[in-house]
């Protein structure tokens, strides 16, 4: 199965699966999660915090009912998810490295067996260019794996990479 664009993960959730969006913003991927795949369960998370706040009524509006939205923090709102649950969860949340290693940690136990971890921005890149913090992503699973060999990293190289990594 080739994966050339975030939305082919869409391709590894089983018919009615689930997906988490951690990190929802203005509800841009979500609406092109329920467009193509609508049996799909759709949680979106973000606490829209400032800077990000002006983009909470934003994602209302674009997700209406499509999703039941969750605006909490990414921990707190892993919380609410039982254990091995969901199939896929997708980070793209604080970018920073500690948030990043974080969210792995809270969100794998809440993936099915056979369930992915996925995330966007895998790369590292300086505060710039648009961003007012650090992309530490790549480091922050690069570590997470470090410990975990039998898992495999798999990365869809587009202009903003993704990741994935299947639980077994």
């Amino acid at each position: 199965m080739e994966m050339n664009t975030r939305l082919d993960l869409l391709q590894l959730i089983p018919n009615e699966g689930s997906f988490v969006e951690v990190g929802t913003r203005s509800g841009d991927f979500a609406v092109e999660i329920s467009k193509a795949r609508p049996d799909i369960k759709l949680f979106c998370v973000d606490n829209w915090l400032p800077p990000f706040e002006r983009h909470y009524e934003e994602a209302l509006k674009n997700i209406g009912d499509k999703a039941i939205i969750l605006k909490l923090s990414s921990l707190d709102a892993s919380k609410t998810i039982y254990i091995q649950q969901v199939d896929m969860v997708y980070i793209d949340a604080d970018h920073t490295y500690q948030s990043v290693f974080d969210d792995l940690n809270s969100w794998w136990p809440r993936i099915r067996k056979g369930g992915y971890l996925a995330g966007h921005d895998f790369e590292s890149k300086a505060v710039g260019d648009g961003w007012h913090t650090a992309i530490e992503v790549e480091a922050a699973v690069t570590h997470w794996l470090s410990d975990k060999p039998e898992l495999k990293l798999h990365v869809i190289k587009e202009s903003a990479p993704s990741f994935f990594i299947k639980k077994p």
